[in-house]
């Protein structure tokens, strides 16, 4: 049976609605890569960053090293953390972040990253940030939804801050029946919570979606004057055709983020 080809015409009179909430103007790019991160990873990484209260100094643990965990670490970097620790469990990943500069934690490996960072710091850290969300695994690589929440509940000091920057809206997804693939992985709506652990320490607990517009004028003037150099993300290159072949090596974790280049139109 033979696919049917569906062809559409966007009308001249066009336009994107609330466009302007997020489009921001930049300079004449001569390098696609340090710029492609400003699109989304990089403002996710320096919301989360900022909403759990940072300040100079601080130490910090991020959990996960994909794009925006790496961008998270990275602006505490720039925003002159003492120390970063990025967690995850991805050689390559955590190669990534010690590129940058942060302290890499494998959790599979030499305990859970509690332990570990414990083992580093009796005091814990001071700033804490979930950058993975309700489909992050346990020390034995099996789905636990609340498994890093309670990681980062234990290892931050009183008085601190946990930044969420994951995921956690599969209630919101079909209308709050989630998904199938969510559903075949056993991803439920709710999950668990040491409520009384951040009550007594006194945390401050803040996540949500980012705000372009509060985030991305900063980040625009530090990669205008070298000062942020973000496109260290990207892994590889690839033409538009070659698209499949580049999730393929991503889903095998043989790319972290790559940039995919179509014929450019005169």
């Amino acid at each position: 049976m033979r696919r049917k080809r569906l062809s559409f015409q966007i009308p001249t009179n066009a336009c994107i609605p609330w466009a302007d909430s997020s489009l921001v103007k930049i300079p004449r790019i001569s390098d696609d890569k340090e710029w492609l991160p400003l699109t989304d990873v990089f403002p996710n990484g320096w919301s989360a960053l900022s909403r759990l209260g940072f300040e100079a100094g601080d130490t910090v643990a991020v959990f996960g090293a994909g794009g925006i965990s790496l961008m998270c670490a990275y602006s505490a970097i720039l925003r002159s953390a003492s120390l970063v620790n990025v967690i995850d469990h991805v050689p390559s990943r955590l190669a990534k972040a010690v590129s940058i500069g942060a302290m890499p934690i494998n959790f599979t490996r030499g305990g859970k990253a509690s332990e570990q960072i414990f083992a580093l710091r009796p005091q814990g850290v001071k700033r804490t940030v979930d950058c993975v969300g309700e489909t992050c695994v346990n020390e034995n690589l099996k789905l636990q939804q609340d498994y890093i929440m309670r990681e980062v509940t234990t290892i931050t000091t009183l008085n601190a801050g946990i930044g969420i920057a994951g995921v956690y809206m599969c209630s919101f997804v079909n209308g709050g029946k989630g998904t199938e693939a969510a559903r075949k992985l056993g991803i439920k709506a709710e999950i668990s919570f040491p409520i009384e652990q951040a009550w007594f320490k006194g945390l401050r607990i803040q996540g949500g979606m980012v705000d372009l517009k509060t985030s991305v004028l900063a980040i625009v003037e530090l990669v205008k004057n070298g000062a942020a150099r973000p496109g260290f993300l990207f892994s590889n290159e690839y033409s538009l055709e070659d698209a499949p072949l580049a999730y393929q090596r991503f889903e095998q974790r043989e790319e972290n983020k790559v940039i995919l280049k179509g014929k450019r139109k005169l």
